[in-house]
């Protein structure tokens, strides 16, 4: 009887000190599941969703400020009047900004790497500025 109380207690000694042990943590990006169907032939693999750079703009033109970038992945935005943010993945783009309310375009070579501003955007007498 004292041999299987022992054996009892030291179970429970070692499942109390097991539990308190740290165990590993392994870092894994985000990621999502994605079923690709071909000719009745399926596969279904992990997709890693890239980190995305938040960018900030402030339209006051007066109208609709119409945006285009383009590197690795191209994009197009429509951004209201006001601030605004949007979002694109990090890399090095060639962006270009149109205004409905004003006349000419503003391009520019940069890389986007850690999100900011790209600025305010404006009309003055009629033609595009930003600052």
């Amino acid at each position: 009887m004292k041999t299987f109380r022992y054996i009892t207690i030291l179970i429970a000694a070692m499942l109390v000190l097991s539990a308190w042990t740290p165990s590993p943590v392994y870092a894994k990006a985000d990621a999502a599941a994605a079923t690709i169907r071909v000719n009745d032939v399926s596969a279904v693999g992990a997709v890693v969703i890239p980190n995305l750079v938040t960018i900030k703009i402030n339209n006051m033109t007066g109208g609709i400020l119409n945006m285009s970038f383009t590197g690795l992945k191209s994009y197009t935005f429509t951004i209201p009047q006001g601030k605004s943010t949007i979002k694109v993945e990090p890399d090095i783009y060639t962006y270009t900004v149109t205004a409905s309310a004003c006349k000419g375009s503003y391009t520019k070579h940069t890389n986007f790497r850690g999100g900011g501003s790209l600025g305010q955007y404006y009309c003055m007498r009629g033609y595009f500025k930003i600052k």
